[in-house]
């Protein structure tokens, strides 16, 4: 088996940009694959057409708390999301959830992982998106929106424009752009500060 890096998107902890586009869009091309399946017929007609060891699983890990792609033969091949995306590792006769106690060794003392249970891929998809994108299906739909850019709308009038501010988030209504009267601390940024909105001028 190759071990090589699975890229999926990089993502970002700030408010701003959540760093989603490029996760969703590889789970989107995924999907437009899986579509190609339909040619060969039901699902049970595919399973049988699919050795049962070529087919890549879904896992939770409890003790880790993540969430795992892979295959349980006699080692457990797995994928698990990095900074830099899925990578793969290789777990050799693995002595599951075990703690081990031992003074010749610079740890002393360890314990296992406890072994992976296999879940749905529903289930999978729910955990892994609260897990690494900050929660629900829907909630991670509400994020991939403020990404598609918006045009700031104009101030005419108001406490935002008595202070300064010209322009204010279509999202939220909060100011965003160059204060009139501190230009050299505020400048145009590419998202809203408060909600995360994308904007444009």
């Amino acid at each position: 088996m190759n071990y090589k890096r699975c890229p999926v998107g990089e993502m970002k902890n700030n408010n701003s940009e959540l760093g989603l586009k490029e996760a969703w869009d590889t789970v989107i091309s995924d999907l437009e694959e899986l579509k190609q399946y339909r040619e060969i017929g039901t699902v049970e007609e595919f399973n049988k057409s699919v050795k049962e060891e070529n087919m890549l699983k879904f896992y939770y890990c409890e003790s880790e708390d993540d969430y795992y792609i892979g295959q349980n033969l006699e080692n457990f091949y797995y994928a698990r999301y990095t900074e830099t995306g899925f990578e793969w590792f290789m777990s050799r006769y693995l002595p599951w959830g075990e703690h081990i106690v031992t003074s010749n060794t610079l740890w002393k003392e360890f314990t296992y992982p406890s072994k992976p249970k296999e879940i749905s891929l529903f289930e999978w998809l729910q955990g892994f998106l609260k897990k690494y994108c900050g929660g629900t299906v829907e909630e991670c739909r509400k994020a991939m929106e403020k990404q598609k850019a918006k045009k700031i709308l104009p101030l005419r009038n108001g406490l935002l424009y008595e202070d300064g501010w010209r322009y204010k988030c279509p999202n939220c209504g909060c100011a965003v752009g160059r204060n009139v009267y501190h230009p050299d601390v505020t400048k145009d940024f590419e998202y809203c500060s408060m909600c995360g909105q994308r904007i444009e001028g």
